[in-house]
């Protein structure tokens, strides 16, 4: 994720001075690099499922009683 984010500002802050080819190369790297913390990010998620930290992602929390054990657990 902090790699996606410094290409994002990188490119932000660079646009101005790129070339056409340089832009649209630069985008293939950044959504290389989005898909790549993408599935850092989801499996990260599914080792915190595995662990109960997480509920799955088809159960929806129902109230307070939920919340509560899911923050003392």
């Amino acid at each position: 994720m902090r790699r996606h984010a410094a290409d994002m500002y990188r490119a932000i802050s660079c646009k101005a001075d790129m070339t056409e080819e340089q832009v649209d190369d630069y985008r293939n790297r950044l959504i290389t690099s989005f898909n790549d913390a993408q599935s850092t990010w989801d499996a990260y998620h599914s080792h915190l499922r595995e662990h109960g930290i997480l509920p799955e992602p088809h159960k929806k929390l129902s109230g307070d009683a939920d919340r509560a054990r899911l923050a003392h657990q």
